[in-house]
């Protein structure tokens, strides 16, 4: 009798590891190889149901590698090294260190909204500056301005400064003033003289924690 489910597909990725397409990882814990690893192979699909890159990485260079072999020998892959570039992401590995930036998106950004080489700003919002729907009611295009936004709210995966500055604009998606759009162009406008900023990781032994509060925040 013939089933119409799918045959579930196991790949072996090394001795004491079972990937299965249909489940999910399955260790065994009693071995002391296992123990011992404090972090197993991690697999990052592309969130992108058309883009078929994948992101594996970890602390273990056997498993890394057996994995690799695996996975080449089910199906048919390129293995292009150490990444350096991902879903708009440049990445600069060097010891101990991480640098993610979108400095090639930036530039494409600019030039699909006819902002390149527009006069820098230094901050992405002026200080003081408050926004409201009823504040420049003359309405701009929406389509244009939510496209805007979109495209900034990527760029806040490697780029924090900026994070405030797209939650307030991103307010006014639905009908957006010329006032907004003015708003939205201003931070373009701040991408244009810092597009090779990015965001650094590093791998520090002591590190210090700081943090601030307002203590009289309530008055």
């Amino acid at each position: 009798m013939s089933s119409n489910q799918p045959e579930s597909k196991e790949l072996i990725i090394s001795r004491d590891v079972l990937f299965n397409e249909g489940a999910q990882w399955q260790w065994n814990e009693s071995n002391p190889e296992v123990q011992d690893l404090e972090v197993p192979v991690v697999v990052i699909p592309s969130s992108s149901p058309d883009v078929d890159d994948l992101i594996y990485m970890g602390t273990n260079s056997k498993m890394i590698e057996d994995f690799k072999k695996a996975m080449m020998s089910e199906y048919e892959m390129t293995d292009l090294g150490a990444m350096k570039y991902f879903l708009g992401m440049q990445v600069k590995q060097s010891t101990g260190r991480i640098f993610l930036s979108q400095e090639k998106y930036v530039k494409d950004m600019l030039k699909n909204f006819n902002m390149r080489d527009c006069k820098p700003m230094a901050t992405p919002r002026a200080t003081n500056e408050k926004l409201s729907k009823y504040y420049g009611k003359e309405n701009v295009d929406a389509l244009l301005y939510r496209s805007m936004v979109i495209s900034l709210i990527y760029l806040t995966n490697t780029r924090p400064d900026i994070v405030h500055a797209v939650s307030i604009v991103s307010r006014f998606m639905s009908e957006p003033s010329k006032t907004n759009l003015a708003t939205v162009k201003r931070i373009l406008r701040y991408f244009e003289g810092t597009k090779s900023h990015g965001i650094m990781y590093e791998s520090e032994i002591d590190y210090k924690l700081t943090g601030y509060t307002d203590s009289d925040w309530a008055g």
